[in-house]
């Protein structure tokens, strides 16, 4: 036991741990070299990612273009209501139609309590699709007071597009 101990001892004075510990260090330094350059590429490729990430996110978040008059903007989200393949949103956008129409009536000097009384004041010339009108404002009465009332998707175009040609008769849209 002891001559084996011997030769280990042996063995290990008689290594130059100086070169192994002088080629190590050059190792750790080539590899340390290596892993940095790996570093600074992927933060410049992680770095392209997020800028280009938060581009496109920031391009979605672009408000909507101003409208023309004070109630393009309304009356698009009116007509995105109806786009919905649910029938609730086209009621939804023939009773929005038919108050922003009543609030420019009002506007216009039309008098009455009710939509149905202004509509009796307005004169044969002053909007051409007045009976189309009438038909848009009964259909909404019909939605509001009939609860089983079943909606057409054509029905709510039909009255969208009279509440819209009448919206641009009286100058309120573009």
């Amino acid at each position: 036991m002891e001559q084996l101990i011997a030769q280990i001892a042996d063995f290990s004075y008689g290594i130059d741990w100086e070169g192994y510990l002088a080629t190590f260090k050059a190792f750790m330094i080539i590899a340390s070299l290596i892993l940095a350059f790996f570093f600074v590429i992927i933060v410049y490729k992680l770095r392209t990612l997020i800028k280009s990430d938060i581009q496109q996110i920031t391009e979605g978040l672009i408000p909507p273009e101003e409208g023309r008059t004070v109630y393009d903007n309304k009356w698009q989200e009116i007509k995105t209501h109806l786009d919905s393949t649910n029938s609730s949103e086209w009621k939804f956008a023939i009773v929005e139609a038919d108050k922003l129409v009543d609030e420019i009536l009002k506007q216009a000097g039309y008098d009455g309590e009710t939509m149905g009384e202004r509509l009796l004041m307005v004169k044969s010339g002053d909007i051409p699709n007045i009976n189309g009108l009438w038909m848009a404002h009964k259909l909404r009465n019909q939605l509001v007071h009939q609860i089983d009332f079943d909606l057409y998707h054509a029905q709510a175009i039909e009255a969208i597009r009279a509440f819209e040609s009448v919206l641009r008769d009286l100058g309120a849209i573009d």
